[in-house]
């Protein structure tokens, strides 16, 4: 059975990213440090609205003004999708016992994905872009 995460990370979390990805084997390296595997679908910066319209200029139509999604601190969220048929806690807590970063990411789910009440990875209440 395929599982589906999203993913929700900032730029400062790229490397760790790239590493517990590689680590976990959904991730690939690539000659350009660029994030690539399988089933893992790289989005980048989403936006909402921001509830504010101005008018275009140019057909005197409301356009809804976006703003980019970021964290507390004020940093712009970057966005992914992996499909596996792996489940990542359990490869991820087996792999802990002996690897200090790993344990550390299981210790901050909530920094690399969007999780539930039970601390577990949910799917995006108005998700962009979704696997069929």
């Amino acid at each position: 059975m395929m599982k589906d995460y999203y993913l929700r990370f900032t730029a400062a979390d790229l490397p760790a990213i790239r590493s517990l990805g590689i680590l976990l084997g959904e991730l690939h390296n690539t000659d350009d440090g660029s994030l690539s595997g399988n089933g893992f679908v790289y989005i980048g910066q989403l936006t909402e609205p921001t509830g504010e319209f101005i008018v275009d200029p140019e057909t005197s139509e409301p356009v809804s003004l976006q703003r980019v999604v970021d964290n507390e601190a004020g940093e712009p969220y970057l966005h992914a999708n992996l499909r596996t048929h792996i489940d990542l806690r359990a490869t991820a807590e087996s792999m802990a016992v002996l690897n200090p970063d790993m344990a550390a990411a299981l210790s901050t789910l909530d920094r690399f994905f969007l999780l539930d009440a039970e601390g577990q990875p949910r799917r995006p209440s108005k998700a962009k872009v979704v696997f069929f």
